[in-house]
């Protein structure tokens, strides 16, 4: 019913719309008339014919730029074929006093010279057509295998198995004729001069080719050379060859992009080869150089560099005094010969009296290191230590809670405002929660992350919605952040793929790196881990995913703030829809209410977006270390979050400050 009404509506605008447009044509056809009238009465031709002028001249300045660059290409071409050079006449300066600018009659002088050329190039064109139509001169020129066609209207070329030898330029007094490797000869008509000269290019030209053929098979022939092949079996290298006649042979690690190419190449005029942009000459020993080279390349596996990496951070701890020097003071010492099962290499910690406190352990899998306990159970990753600790260390510099702070015991509400809660599902797990509050009366909204480990009678508060629904957990956040919590909107993350394409992607800025090892990712049929440097980013439903779902490359906090930048991205797409994107905004509606669990009914979701679409969003905010949170362990042994001194009016208190716009 309502998708009908909101068709019928969209219908009634196409409508209302295309009145609007057809009296807007009437009335720019009324106005054009009139203005072609006044233009009739009130201009004469010598202004229309000015005009005309005036509009050659700028396509003719137009024409110049066009011939400068293909000036560059020519003899970028003729270079690399070979030929000379050719030195192209400059055109007139404006400012030269043989022509001024002060002149009325300029355009009809620059005609006249139109005219000159004109003729001139039509007599370059017959002088040209003379020779390349000399029947006697083009029978000697078959007998070498060459043929001979027009290519300008003064020039033509001269080849052989589709290779330009050469060419010809029809001049004013001679013919000028370029050869292959740069030879020129002046000549005034057809004659055996030129097709000796023609024959010596064309000789040089098969000398080339049988050269290029002869280190084509000595490159080719390289790669099946018996100390390369021997090398590419051991280390599991691929070889292959995208030109036989003119051959690119690529050696590839299965297990890494580090890649070797080599190939046939020319540089000043000189055959050689081309190996990992390393130039060698055509007598050069190939299979040994190729061989060399291969083995300077880095064959080792993505997982053996993660390894081999962590592997080294341990290892260098031997040199390390400071590190040494705290060992001592704990009658402890550090076993640098690992010991290994399936899963880790273990480096022990080991005690006074020969016990083991734990080990220091590289995952195969992945390359991290992580502490893990006596009896070898993981206790976490090195990375997250140095991450809790870095928080630590932050810890209340931005946010000082005051001593004495006001009670908050209502839970607030309003009549022009309005608060949801938007839950991120992933597999039934509460991912992500946000509390978003919008104000009509100022036109402002706020983004509110609530950390998954926050920890609310005697669990996390993001198990609540697994156990007990959403309106239990809709009621339990309202106790904590003092915020009526009126409706819902739960969101599968892979759902959220869909919403993010069909708004034609979203645009966000990072303000630091994105890296996660353990994100691996695939594009292009490659497997590889999650990397954003810090910059902008316009991103794709899956690319948006990976952003707002990857958590181990940063913190829980840096996650959150990244999932509201992206909401805030696709707000700000969403309020850039006009009444053209019906379309999109009907499939939008259609992908919410098929993919998102709510409690708001679909007119309620109309009314909300006609009473808060336009709100800007005012703040975006984290409960975390850096304001009112500290970490502790739970009596199971969880790491979980608590409001400082234990005290959850401070929560109440932060968020009140939020929505008043304080914070």
């Amino acid at each position: 019913m309502i998708f009908d009404k909101l068709k019928e509506l969209i219908s009634l605008k196409n409508i209302i719309l295309l009145i609007l447009l057809i009296a807007l044509v009437i009335t720019l056809s009324v106005m054009n008339t009139r203005l072609h009238k006044l233009t009739i009465e009130f201009s004469s031709r010598n202004d229309a014919f000015m005009a005309e002028i005036s509009e050659d001249r700028e396509t003719l300045n137009y024409l110049s730029n066009v011939s400068g660059m293909l000036v560059s290409d020519l003899t970028n071409t003729r270079e690399s074929n070979g030929l000379p050079i050719r030195v192209y006449p400059e055109r007139i300066s404006e400012e030269s006093d043989s022509i001024s600018q002060d002149s009325a009659s300029n355009e009809f002088l620059l005609a006249i010279d139109a005219f000159f050329n004109a003729e001139n190039n039509y007599k370059l064109s017959v002088k040209l057509g003379k020779i390349i139509n000399d029947t006697d001169f083009n029978t000697a020129l078959n007998k070498e295998g060459v043929s001979m066609r027009k290519t300008g209207n003064n020039t033509g070329g001269f080849y052989k198995n589709g290779f330009q030898l050469g060419e010809i330029i029809a001049e004013t007094e001679v013919y000028t004729i370029s050869g292959f490797e740069g030879s020129r000869l002046d000549i005034t008509s057809a004659s055996n001069e030129a097709v000796s000269f023609i024959r010596d290019a064309a000789s040089k030209y098969d000398k080339r080719l049988s050269l290029q053929k002869e280190m084509a098979a000595n490159l080719s022939n390289s790669a099946v050379s018996e100390k390369v092949a021997q090398f590419c079996t051991e280390h599991d290298i691929r070889i292959s060859i995208d030109d036989e006649n003119n051959p690119v042979l690529i050696f590839s690690n299965k297990n890494n992009s580090n890649t070797l190419r080599a190939e046939l190449t020319t540089v000043a005029d000189e055959p050689g080869f081309l190996i990992n942009n390393s130039y060698y000459s055509e007598d050069a020993d190939i299979s040994n150089i190729i061989l060399s080279q291969l083995q300077t390349l880095d064959l080792r596996s993505a997982e053996e560099v993660l390894i081999q990496n962590a592997q080294a951070k341990i290892e260098d701890l031997q040199n390390d005094s400071v590190f040494q020097s705290y060992l001592e003071s704990l009658d402890l010492t550090l076993n640098f010969i690992p010991r290994e099962d399936n899963d880790y290499y273990y480096y022990d910690l080991i005690k006074a009296d020969g016990s083991r406190l734990g080990s220091f352990s590289v995952l195969k899998k992945l390359g991290d290191i992580y502490l893990v306990d006596a009896d070898e159970v993981p206790i976490s990753s090195l990375k997250t230590v140095s991450i809790k600790s870095e928080l630590k260390a932050e810890s209340k510099k931005n946010f000082i809670i005051p001593e004495n702070i006001s009670s908050v015991n209502d839970i607030y509400s309003s009549r022009d405002s309005i608060t949801c809660l938007l839950v991120g599902m992933h597999e039934k797990n509460t991912d992500t929660m946000i509390i978003v509050h919008a104000d009509k009366s100022t036109g402002k909204a706020y983004l509110i992350g609530i950390p998954r480990d926050l920890y609310w009678k005697g669990r996390r508060v993001n198990s609540i919605y697994q156990y007990y629904g959403p309106e239990q957990l809709k009621k339990e956040l309202s106790t904590i952040t003092g915020l009526d919590i009126s409706r819902y909107v739960i969101v599968d993350m892979y759902a959220f793929i869909d919403i993010v394409n069909i708004l034609g992607g979203i645009d966000i800025t990072l303000n630091e790196d994105l890296i996660d090892p353990t994100y691996r990712i695939r594009e292009n049929g490659e497997w590889s881990t999650l990397n954003y440097k810090a910059g902008d980013y316009s991103l794709n439903g899956v690319e948006a995913l990976r952003v707002a779902r990857s958590r181990h490359g940063s913190n829980d906090f840096n996650r959150s703030e990244r999932q509201q930048m992206i909401i805030e991205g696709a707000v700000n797409k969403f309020q850039q829809l006009r009444v053209t994107d019906a379309a999109k905004v009907y499939s939008l509606i259609n992908a919410f209410f098929n993919y998102v669990d709510t409690d708001f009914s679909p007119v309620e979701f109309l009314s909300l977006y006609s009473n808060f679409g336009n709100s800007q969003l005012a703040g975006k905010h984290v409960l975390s270390f850096d304001n009112i949170l500290y970490d502790t362990y739970s009596s199971e042994g969880a790491w979980i979050l608590l409001p400082e001194n234990d005290d959850w009016n401070v929560i109440r208190w932060y968020v009140r400050k939020i929505i008043q716009g304080e914070l």
